[in-house]
């Protein structure tokens, strides 16, 4: 049964865009395959590990009754990924196995029943739902995504807090030795709601919202979000527990600050961390309007750079994770940072021109 021909790029880039829904390892066969979905002139691809599931839908010439099948994703997007370019391609179902036709090339790949695929299916209830533009929470998305823990023990700080009130969206995300959090305003000041995404959902909706004025419409479900964009759709599973209150840990009122060039700082960062790595410390010292980055490693090993700083409020003397800072400098786009001090050498960078986003770092023994 022919099913439908479309070029090899058309093909292959709703594949690509749900692949990030597969794990590596599964317990259940039917969570390698992607969902293929024909009818109404459109081909919908869905991949899903039962807590995030992914769903795009492009135009596709087919006219027919509703065709439904599962195929190996990733030994489809392999194959997909070796032919040219320009190659068209065609499906063809034959009996439980999957054709894929390409000029003088022929793959088949066992299907398994649609009917096996288990599909995240959202709550009619709707507890809240916003739209804004993509490219907005893109930018929350990468300005903070990047504090995440990855293994922690309490799940919750495996992923940002994603909370509306008062006509601000804020996320949020921590380690609980960094904090970033960034904000926009939306037109909604009576709808409200507070969850926590998961770590791969962030990351997926990062690489997959596109950085343009196209809207976004949220909607927070029964212990799911769902996340629709530009025939995307993205439903994901909430994480449990209390998110911490990341108010009390920015420090207000610092009265020693510095500003510098973000690019300045970056570059310079990245040089003396040659001898230590990304996970070594980084003596920050200030005097007389001349920042001191010094870093040693147990080799013997010593790098130093200075730089010229606006700086107020007294001398600087503290160490820090390099990786924190690098972290943070590559994800904002500002041409300058400042840096205050609070209790206990807790450093709070913040953005003149973007006032909504704080990120904090706590210091380390050297």
């Amino acid at each position: 049964m022919n099913l439908v021909a479309m070029g090899r790029n058309d093909l292959l880039a709703p594949l690509q865009a749900v692949l990030g829904a597969v794990e590596q390892r599964h317990t259940l066969p039917i969570l390698s395959n992607a969902l293929l979905e024909l009818g109404g002139h459109a081909l919908a691809i869905t991949a899903s590990d039962a807590s995030l599931e992914i769903s795009v839908t492009v135009p596709a010439r087919y006219s027919g009754e509703v065709r439904t099948l599962t195929a190996p994703l990733r030994k489809l997007v392999a194959i997909l990924r070796e032919l040219p370019a320009d190659a068209p391609v065609a499906l063809e179902l034959r009996s439980t196995r999957l054709r894929i036709s390409s000029k003088d090339a022929t793959f088949n790949l066992q299907t398994l029943p649609a009917t096996d695929f288990p599909r995240m299916n959202a709550p009619t209830d709707v507890a809240a739902e916003i739209t804004l533009p993509t490219g907005e929470l893109k930018r929350l998305l990468t300005l903070t995504s990047f504090a995440m823990a990855s293994q922690d023990i309490r799940q919750f700080l495996n992923g940002a807090l994603v909370c509306l009130r008062d006509g601000t969206l804020a996320v949020v995300a921590t380690d609980t030795i960094r904090l970033a959090s960034a904000s926009y305003a939306v037109n909604d000041a009576a709808t409200r709601f507070s969850v926590i995404l998961p770590r791969r959902a962030i990351i997926e909706l990062g690489k997959l919202l596109p950085g343009t004025d196209d809207p976004v419409t949220v909607r927070v479900l029964q212990n799911q979000a769902e996340f629709r964009f530009g025939g995307v759709t993205l439903v994901t599973a909430l994480l449990e527990g209390t998110f911490p209150s990341y108010g009390r840990v920015i420090p207000s009122n610092c009265e020693r600050r510095l500003r510098v060039d973000r690019q300045r700082l970056l570059r310079a960062l990245q040089r003396v961390g040659v001898l230590v790595g990304k996970l070594g410390g980084v003596r920050w010292s200030v005097t007389d309007a001349r920042l001191t980055l010094a870093a040693a490693n147990d080799q013997t090993e010593d790098a130093v750079e200075t730089l010229a700083v606006h700086c107020t409020g007294g001398d600087i003397d503290f160490g820090y994770n390099i990786r924190y800072h690098l972290d943070a400098l590559a994800a904002v786009e500002s041409p300058q940072v400042e840096c205050a001090i609070g209790p206990g050498g807790v450093m709070l960078i913040t953005l003149a021109d973007r006032p909504d986003y704080r990120y904090c770092v706590m210091p380390m023994r050297m």
